[in-house]
């Protein structure tokens, strides 16, 4: 009775660690844009650049940063057709979140195709001379 128990409870055990990875999750990628960083498991970085907007304060003799501009390209890793959903998180120093924006891709991205107008995400918030990096999700809609 209690090898029968055992049995039972080690089979549980590892269908359930088996179906546990069945879940697709997106992918990290390393900084490979300075201060960029994609989260996904449908496309990759074709091109990237984080734009620091500035002005001049006369009164402070100083540039000040007054918008950050996200300009990326995407290419399709998946083996098929996908429409994808974008996030982009504005992070400071200290990997403290200071904005996300969304964004609907309307348009199909085609298996192996590679975007040739880049996408722009801006932020202007109170906190944007503090961004220092950002991280761009890209899943599939």
């Amino acid at each position: 009775m209690k090898k029968s128990l055992f049995m039972m409870g080690f089979v549980i055990c590892i269908a359930f660690v088996a179906l546990s990875g069945c879940q697709e999750q997106g992918v990290t990628t390393d900084e490979n844009f300075e201060g960029i960083y994609l989260e996904s498991s449908v496309v990759e970085l074709a091109y990237a650049t984080l734009e620091l907007h500035t002005i001049y304060d006369f009164e402070y003799e100083e540039d000040i940063i007054e918008k950050v501009d996200v300009k990326y390209l995407f290419h399709n890793i998946a083996d098929r057709d996908v429409d994808i959903t974008v996030t982009v998180n504005f992070y400071d120093k200290d990997n403290n979140l200071l904005e996300s924006a969304t964004q609907q891709k309307t348009s199909n991205l085609f298996k192996d195709y590679t975007e040739s107008m880049a996408n722009i995400v801006s932020y202007s918030g109170e906190r944007v001379t503090e961004v220092d990096h950002v991280k761009i999700i890209a899943i599939e809609a």
